[in-house]
């Protein structure tokens, strides 16, 4: 998928949809149009099954995110097999990552995923097979959006443009094109040191576009 593929597919679907949470998993129905809902309904979607349609990429990838983590997620992954929030962002961070790798900073542009991480208190650091059980107290879930227009100075400048999923459950349409408020308000409430880079935000792009 090139990034201009992925932008085009992610406009497509502007003003459609219902959303409806389905972590860590929901996959899209592959076989149905092609269209981002998911197996469970004719219409529903979250936010990283919108990006995982955009990107043509299979959520439930058994193997995926195995293993100890990076120092910028310490300890176990809080999800494996399955393509997430969460389990991209800790596949990013790692020396050598499978699907997902972090933009610097400057280098943004459409196609790109804007993302943070799931946040937990009171996280279990030991818990080597998590999935959400056991890893801790849930805070605020993660979330993702996809540039479709990046401004002059990145993905903070005011000109920006997202298509995203998002709630609350039952949400219509599911699918929108916004600015970049959700995103900017989430780095000024949890991360506003900069040092913590499990809560902040990041891009993504996928690993050889």
């Amino acid at each position: 998928m090139t990034a201009d593929e992925v932008v085009k597919r992610l406009l497509s679907v502007v003003g459609q949809g219902v959303y409806h949470l389905q972590y860590p998993n929901g996959d899209y129905n592959l076989l149905k149009n092609d269209a981002p809902w998911s197996h469970q309904a004719t219409d529903q979607c979250d936010c990283w099954g919108l990006i995982a349609w955009a990107n043509k990429q299979p959520r439930h990838q058994p193997g995926y995110n195995r293993g100890s983590l990076s120092r910028s997620f310490p300890g176990w992954p809080t999800v494996v097999d399955d393509v997430n929030t969460d389990s991209a962002l800790e596949d990013a961070a790692r020396l050598e990552p499978v699907l997902w790798q972090i933009v610097p900073a400057g280098l943004e542009r459409a196609g790109d995923v804007v993302v943070y991480h799931t946040i937990f208190v009171n996280r279990n650091p030991r818990n080597e097979h998590c999935n959400v059980e056991g890893v801790g107290t849930l805070l605020k879930w993660g979330h993702v959006a996809g540039l479709v227009f990046v401004g002059p100075t990145g993905w903070k400048d005011p000109e920006t443009r997202l298509v995203q999923c998002h709630g609350p459950n039952g949400r219509r349409p599911g699918v929108v094109n916004t600015n970049n408020g959700i995103f900017l308000n989430h780095e000024i409430t949890w991360n506003r040191d900069g040092h913590r880079p499990d809560l902040g935000v990041h891009v993504l792009r996928p690993v050889g576009t």
